[in-house]
């Protein structure tokens, strides 16, 4: 943002308490303009996702920054005017560059922890790992936590971090960690492979974005759940190959009909994805019926089939849920005509 005159004053009339409507309005737009950029690299990223959430762009900016605009019963930003003077000492003597530092930083120290604070309330397993998380750092001495750019960092301990090299991609860190963290790890032993991995490597920095391994852990979980669980779906015992493949295909069809209207009709999701979904969960019931359980693969990797450029956070956040809950309304209606095949006479 352009440093002017004009943003000056209304800064230090804010801090003074000297402000008038218009001042008000123009701080609050300095502010909004300061984390635009932050947040939607974000989006960009895949780092945040307005869906889960629940909220629209603009609006997400606001509620991250709104706490930043509370006075007290004599019109004070308290919060603000107690930040400059931590930093600053006399804001009114600190130069342009400097008095616009300070509000960035504080902004963007704002959206961080809010951003953190809207994920664990939108999600309560986010917010679970979370808590975990943010224990286990404080009685482990593999990461330190710190904030750069208004973005929480786990760094690895007593190793060279490597800042000249390029942060480590998201995908990196997903494929790294998905190969050794299991789902039953305490959390202390997640982060201990997490260090063993950043450190064995030296092609990246060994600095990580901390909400990028709450994520992880999260699509980790979420997979170990689902095999765990048995929505691997479990063989569909004592029926013919044929038979049991027509009585899914059968499944599906009906299924189709009954979940239309509210699926397609509601316009929650479109047709082709529904039927992406069908073909799916047909061929997740087919292979339980050729081949058992030890032959199936977990959902995520029978719909990235169909589906290539869908990744593992996009899948738990919006198909998995969907997905499981179609697999077993079919797999109830073959196991209902095969009880009724049973007890036919």
């Amino acid at each position: 943002m352009k440093i002017n005159p004009s943003y000056r004053a209304v800064l230090l009339s804010i801090l003074s308490g000297t402000y008038t409507p218009y001042d008000v309005r123009e701080f609050v737009r300095s502010c909004y303009a300061l984390a635009l950029p932050l947040i939607r690299k974000r989006i960009i990223q895949g780092r945040i996702n307005l869906q889960s959430l629940g909220l629209q762009q603009p609006d997400l900016i606001y509620d991250c920054i709104a706490d930043l605009f509370v006075r007290d019963a004599g019109g004070r930003f308290t919060e603000i005017e107690q930040f400059f003077r931590k930093e600053l000492g006399e804001p009114d003597q600190a130069s342009d560059a400097l008095l616009f530092d300070t509000l960035r930083r504080i902004v963007f120290g704002r959206v961080n922890n809010n951003l953190i604070r809207f994920h664990a309330e939108a999600d309560p397993s986010f917010g679970k790992i979370l808590h975990n998380l943010d224990v286990s750092l404080t009685r482990t001495r593999y990461f330190e936590k710190f904030v750069r750019f208004g973005e929480t960092f786990l760094a690895c301990c007593e190793v060279e971090l490597l800042l000249d090299c390029p942060p480590a991609p998201f995908e990196y860190l997903r494929e790294r960690l998905s190969q050794v963290v299991l789902v039953h790890d305490p959390m202390p032993v997640m982060l201990e492979k997490l260090h063993d991995c950043m450190r064995g490597q030296e092609e990246h920095q060994r600095v990580v974005p901390f909400l990028w391994v709450v994520s992880v852990l999260k699509e980790i979980y979420a997979l170990g759940a689902e095999s765990d669980s048995g929505e691997r779906v479990a063989v569909i015992e004592h029926v013919e190959l044929e038979e049991g493949l027509k009585l899914v295909e059968d499944a599906c069809m009906i299924l189709r009909k009954e979940l239309y209207p509210h699926y397609v009709g509601s316009g929650k999701i479109s047709e082709q994805l529904l039927d992406v979904y069908l073909r799916t969960t047909s061929e997740i019931l087919s292979d339980s019926v050729a081949a058992g359980r030890n032959g199936q693969k977990h959902f995520f990797e029978y719909l990235a089939a169909r589906m290539p450029a869908v990744t593992r956070e996009e899948y738990v956040s919006r198909h998995k849920q969907i997905l499981e809950y179609f697999v077993k309304c079919a797999k109830n209606k073959v196991k209902g005509e095969l009880k009724k095949e049973e007890s036919a006479p």
